[in-house]
């Protein structure tokens, strides 16, 4: 009785798993989108957080990588303002293997430039890296 259990836990479980990964370039966009939708002052913990389960990272480099983000956001926050929208800017593709998509994080006084890169060895989706900057011009 017990046997007969196991296979459909298995097959639960694979499911599951397949429903979490990033298995298109819709899944890494939608992705990087709502992590960037989250990026802001006092909010890195929630904009990473969306990445983490898709990032090679150890747990307590993400765990850095937000406690110094949160520190730079807090000190430009003042000078950038409240949130108001993000836009997207560019899918960039290099080979088959890597994506990179670019949005900006638009405030009511500036904007930072927020990038995903997306690493596919084989079949699934990875975060290889997020970078974000205030540099808009680089975006021309």
């Amino acid at each position: 009785m017990e046997y007969r259990l196991l296979p459909l836990i298995l097959l639960a479980f694979s499911i599951n798993l397949s429903a979490a990964s990033l298995t298109s370039e819709e899944d890494t966009f939608a992705l990087c989108e709502k992590s960037v939708s989250l990026f802001g002052p006092g909010k890195a913990t929630d904009s990473f957080e969306v990445l983490a389960k898709h990032w090679l990272l150890p747990k307590h480099e993400i765990t850095n990588l937000v406690y110094q983000t949160d520190s730079q956001l807090s000190s430009i926050g003042y000078r950038y303002g409240k949130p108001v929208g993000i836009d997207f800017i560019s899918t960039e593709r290099l080979g088959n293997s890597f994506l990179r998509h670019t949005f900006m994080r638009k405030f009511e006084n500036h904007a930072l430039r927020f990038i995903c890169i997306f690493y596919k060895p084989e079949n699934i989706w990875v975060v290889n890296s997020v970078h974000w900057d205030d540099d808009v011009s680089e975006s021309f």
